[in-house]
C-alpha cells in the first residue's frame, strides 16, 4: 500500500519537473529575444508592403551583341563603371575585323586614287610643255616667214599645232579637276610605312 502511495508522488515530481523545463526554456527563449531586440532588433524597421524610392536608369548597350554573364541583378547597388552585363566577344571581333579590311579597301581605292592623281598631273605638265613648245615654234616660224624661209602653210600648221597642243591641255585639265573631285576619301591620311591609314 505505500508503494501505491508512492507512486502518484513520484509522477507529479515528474509532471512538476517537466512543467518547470518548458517553463525555463520558454523564459529563457523570451529573455535572448528580448536582448537581441534591445541590442538589435529594435534598430531596423520591417514592413509587408513597403515601396523604395531610388532612381531607375535604363541601361542600353553600346554594342548588340549575345549576353554571355550578367553581373548584377535587380534592386542591386551598382557604382558607375561596374560591368553589369558582359557580352560574347565573338561578335565584336568578327565587327572589328570587318572594320578593318573595309579600312583596308578604302587605303587601296585612295592610294588608286592618289597614283592616278599624279600620273594626270604628269600628263597635264606635259601638255603644257608641248604647248609652250608648239608656241616656240610658231614664233620661230612667224620670224622667219618675211625672208621667205617658211611658207605660209608652215605657220598655218603651227597654229593648228598650237590648238591642238591647247585642247589636248585642256582636256588633261579637265580630268585632273574630275579626278579631284571624286576622289571621297579627302579625310585619310595615308602613311608611307603603314598597310592602313589614319581617319582624321
Amino acid at each position: 500500500m505505500a508503494q501505491e502511495q508512492g507512486l502518484p508522488a513520484t509522477g507529479n515530481r515528474k509532471r512538476r519537473n517537466a512543467l518547470s523545463a518548458i517553463v525555463a526554456v520558454f523564459v529563457l527563449g523570451l529573455a535572448a529575444w528580448g536582448a537581441w531586440w534591445w541590442l538589435d532588433g529594435r534598430w531596423h524597421e520591417g514592413t509587408d508592403d513597403a515601396y523604395v524610392g531610388g532612381n531607375i536608369v535604363q541601361i542600353t548597350p553600346q554594342a548588340p551583341g549575345t549576353v554571355v554573364a550578367v553581373r548584377a541583378d535587380d534592386t542591386d547597388f551598382v557604382k558607375a563603371g561596374e560591368e553589369l552585363v558582359r557580352l560574347d566577344r565573338a561578335d565584336a571581333k568578327v565587327a572589328l575585323e570587318q572594320a578593318e579590311a573595309q579600312l583596308a579597301r578604302t587605303v587601296r581605292q585612295v592610294r588608286t586614287y592618289y597614283a592616278t592623281d599624279a600620273q594626270l598631273a604628269a600628263t597635264a605638265a606635259q601638255r603644257e610643255s608641248d604647248l609652250a613648245k608648239a608656241r616656240q615654234d610658231l614664233v620661230r616660224r612667224e620670224a622667219a616667214a618675211p625672208s621667205g624661209a617658211v611658207s605660209r602653210e608652215e605657220i598655218d600648221h603651227a597654229r593648228d599645232a598650237i590648238a591642238s597642243a591647247q585642247a589636248a591641255l585642256d582636256a588633261a585639265r579637265l580630268e585632273l579637276d574630275k579626278t579631284l573631285v571624286r576622289a571621297p576619301f579627302a579625310g585619310v591620311v595615308l602613311r608611307k610605312d603603314a598597310e592602313v591609314g589614319e581617319i582624321v
